[in-house]
């Protein structure tokens, strides 16, 4: 039936519903037909509906963007200069060296050098702004509603985690731009060109650079050329592109990591960072290890306190673990480590995998053995994590530890400006 073709009551219809309504006949529910005004052309008729509902979406998405925005204004006035975590100051003041990769580190400097902590927690809010836009973009580009396209930026600009992050000194911002970027990159067009696959590798590996974990992108990575380039030649120089493109950060920050602390890697004395998790995973009698090893057992109640726990609480094996001469304490912990993901990696596998399913519960608690989730979220009072982050006189201080407990280093994050560590009372709560 021709557009604008007279039904019953001799009047014209429009269906703002159909999609490519390019046939001479169609068949709809008389409940989406719409009558068509007096005096209007079918012309008119039809191009109301996309005009409508373009301009009822993009108010909805103004609507989102500003809510977000809004938000972002009273977290940025709630808590003042910005939030500080227990391990900002590895960030800060470069504290446990090659224990974390230093990418979020060497981007602060030059800009806590000009400004305070305040403009650095307002760069990470306009980045979380600037991720919400990029996905809609992405989204509508590749063809998506923009109800939906809008739907899927929620998250990123409402959640108050989201949020959170972005108001504290923690690299996570930066790891999720980075990945937003490549992702942009990578689907920004229908056919893949070598720019896009330089830049999503560059900023794959660059996102690598602020939270390790960002290695394991590589695969998806590789995964996505392996379906959208259709000749094998073009997957192999696709391949060997985004793996050049990839490694080039990773390498760059490796060797500044030899040049600062003589030891080549991301995060080099990183192993400790992982004996938490592994050993609370591990059936320490089943396991075939040097007995000098052995001390790195917990006990099953040292184990129930969960992973963060066994890293970092002066009561854990790990603090008080002493190699045997000859032997550093870092090699023995890392092939303990090792070892229990080799010989026990379904139970690893396990662990993993059930605390990565809270990542989706509806209701975010904290069970037994878990960090409190309290750290993640807004709290009424400007909040403190002794023994390790304190205010004392009006500041911010930072404490580090030896093994057995002693105080390494005192650092104040008076020095960055910005004053007081405050809140808002009325906006915190």
């Amino acid at each position: 039936m021709p557009l604008g073709s007279p039904i019953g009551s001799g009047l014209g219809i429009r269906n703002p519903h159909a999609i490519a309504m390019i046939a001479e006949r169609i068949a709809v529910r008389p409940q989406l037909l719409w009558p068509m005004p007096e005096g209007w052309s079918a012309v008119e008729a039809a191009a109301f509906p996309v005009n409508y509902f373009t301009a009822y979406f993009a108010y909805w998405k103004a609507g989102l963007l500003a809510a977000g925005l809004v938000l972002r204004v009273v977290a940025q006035i709630a808590y003042q200069p910005a939030l500080y975590y227990i391990d900002s100051m590895k960030y800060l003041f470069g504290a446990y060296p090659g224990n974390d990769p230093p990418g979020y580190q060497i981007l602060i400097k030059p800009l806590l050098a000009v400004a305070d902590p305040s403009f650095l927690a307002a760069v990470q809010h306009v980045a979380g702004l600037a991720m919400a836009v990029a996905l809609y973009a992405v989204l509508i580009r590749r063809g998506v509603p923009r109800w939906l396209s809008a739907l899927a930026t929620a998250p990123i600009l409402l959640d108050a985690y989201q949020l959170q992050i972005e108001q504290s000194i923690m690299p996570d911002v930066l790891f999720e731009a980075l990945i937003v970027t490549a992702i942009a990159a990578l689907l920004w067009r229908p056919r893949l060109t070598t720019p896009a696959i330089i830049t999503a590798g560059l900023a794959l590996g660059a996102c690598a650079t602020a939270r390790q974990v960002g290695e394991i992108f590589i695969l998806p990575t590789l995964l996505y050329l392996l379906i959208t380039l259709p000749r094998w030649r073009q997957l192999l120089r696709g391949t060997a592109i985004a793996c050049a493109a990839f490694a080039l950060p990773i390498l760059v920050v490796s060797y500044r990591d030899y040049a600062v602390i003589h030891r080549f890697g991301l995060a080099p004395y990183a192993s400790g960072s992982i004996y938490g998790r592994v050993a609370a995973a591990a059936d320490c009698p089943a396991l075939k290890i040097p007995a000098y090893e052995r001390a790195l057992c917990p006990t099953v109640r040292q184990q129930l306190n969960g992973p963060d726990w066994l890293d970092h609480h002066f009561g854990s094996p790990i603090k008080y673990f002493q190699a045997p001469p000859g032997m550093s304490t870092g090699a023995v912990v890392s092939d303990f480590s090792h070892q229990v993901i080799l010989q026990q990696p379904t139970g690893v596998l396990t662990a993993v995998g059930k605390d990565a399913l809270k990542l989706f519960a509806v209701h975010r608690v904290t069970a037994p053995g878990d960090t409190p989730i309290s750290r993640w979220q807004f709290q009424p009072v400007y909040p403190q994590y002794p023994p390790y982050m304190t205010i004392a006189g009006g500041q911010v201080m930072f404490h580090s530890f030896t093994p057995t407990g002693a105080v390494r280093w005192v650092w104040s994050a008076e020095g960055f400006g910005g004053g007081s560590p405050r809140e808002v009372r009325a906006l915190a709560q």
